[in-house]
């Protein structure tokens, strides 16, 4: 997990875009606070020009929802899953710039946590 962070005092870990072939297929997120870890996987999209801003819109995604419920967890599925439907409307939409007007963001709301996996 995040052990090397932890050591060193970082409370919470977050690695995007890691393939765990034994977990799920595609790619996962994980996050730990130091003795719980989780994962969700998400699937890879395939863009034929990769975009711009992913982890700048992560970051801000998971921070908005972390300061707002406190809880890393419900960060990560609210980040997760407005990621994905962000990607996907860039997708549909043929473009390489984020759409991230596509979406109505609310940190309060209850992501689906069905998709999460504790490690």
């Amino acid at each position: 997990g995040g052990c090397f962070f932890h050591d060193r005092g970082t409370r919470i870990v977050v690695i995007t875009g890691i393939k765990l072939p034994d977990v799920a297929e595609g790619l996962c997120v994980f996050v730990s606070e130091g003795e719980k870890s989780h994962v969700i996987p998400t699937p890879e999209l395939a863009f034929s020009t990769p975009v711009n801003g992913t982890g700048d819109l992560f970051s801000a995604l998971f921070l908005g929802s972390y300061l707002h419920q406190a809880s890393a967890t419900h960060a990560l599925a609210f980040a997760v899953s407005s990621m994905h439907k962000v990607l996907q409307n860039t997708l549909a939409a043929q473009a390489r710039e984020l759409q991230v007007l596509s979406l109505r963001y609310d940190v309060s709301d209850a992501p689906t946590r069905a998709q999460m996996i504790e490690i």
